[in-house]
């Protein structure tokens, strides 16, 4: 707790110098030129920088505790940093937050899930910005609640495929700034297609988002490559679908998607295999 409270305080510093250098930024005559200008936006992206290694000290708390830190969680941390979550929020300021609850929803346990209902349709207005950090961070929130909830987050799943399915198809998908956006979409679409829970709600939005093409998009575009947890869970959440032979998921006798099925298997055993080999490699340097 000792340690909670001594980032707490300098995140409330951090905050403070940050607003009072904005304040300055913004018009109340004290700027003088553009020299001083730019000192104080670096100033603001100083107190930004800090706030983001704090949140990470929180970050690494929650995973080195699961659900026992969320008492203090709930008690001091979500309190000093929720007003962040809001949309009329700066979107570094958004996204710190965005970050901070990704890690307590991922980690956090059941005790997180009670979050939810109020953070899931910021987090769905947060991947409408056009800064690339907050929607990264949004989309990876998203995937993350759509795979440790799945019984919360059933009565999201509508809007949560039209999130998932428009950032995957959006043009620019596949380019560097955005890859890390879509291949999160991918992990939430992959959470909601693997997980039977989501087998009813799915069969309510078939309407608009038919399980078929919902498989042929999702075997399209594995396997993700960029987060290691991402990779690990796709490919079990995949290999779950193929050992119970889903035909819900890989249509009769995996007439879908089959031709995807079996580039994704070789793309995944070769990756592994190269893994292995290099595993190997370096040990045999080191001896």
């Amino acid at each position: 707790m000792i340690v909670v409270s001594s980032v707490l305080v300098l995140a409330a510093e951090a905050v403070y110098k940050r607003s009072q250098a904005l304040e300055k930024l913004e018009g109340n005559g004290e700027v003088q030129d553009e020299e001083d200008g730019g000192e104080i936006e670096d100033a603001v992206a100083q107190e930004e920088d800090l706030l983001d290694v704090l949140v990470d000290v929180l970050g690494h708390l929650i995973k080195l505790q699961g659900e026992s830190f969320m008492p203090i969680f709930d008690s001091v941390v979500a309190p000093a940093f929720s007003t962040y979550l809001s949309p009329g929020q700066p979107a570094s300021m958004q996204t710190i937050a965005v970050c901070l609850i990704d890690d307590a929803i991922e980690y956090g346990g059941a005790a997180a899930q009670k979050y939810l209902p109020s953070v899931i349709p910021l987090l769905l207005l947060a991947t409408q910005s056009e800064d690339n950090m907050l929607v990264q961070s949004a989309m990876y929130g998203l995937g993350v609640a759509t795979k440790v909830a799945p019984a919360s987050m059933q009565q999201f799943l509508g809007p949560l495929l039209s999130c998932f399915v428009s950032t995957i198809l959006r043009p620019g998908a596949g380019e560097d700034d955005g890859i890390a956006i879509t291949e999160n979409a991918v992990f939430g679409l992959s959470s909601v297609l693997s997980n039977p829970v989501y087998g009813a709600a799915l069969q309510q939005t078939q309407g608009d988002f038919p399980i078929h093409e919902l498989s042929k998009l999702w075997l399209k575009k594995m396997p993700v490559r960029l987060d290691g947890m991402e990779v690990q869970s796709t490919v079990m959440q995949l290999c779950d679908v193929v050992e119970r032979w889903d035909e819900r998921v890989l249509g009769p006798q995996g007439s879908w998607v089959l031709l995807d099925l079996l580039r994704v298997i070789a793309e995944v055993a070769n990756a592994v295999r190269n893994e292995s080999s290099k595993a190997a490699s370096n040990g045999s340097t080191l001896t």
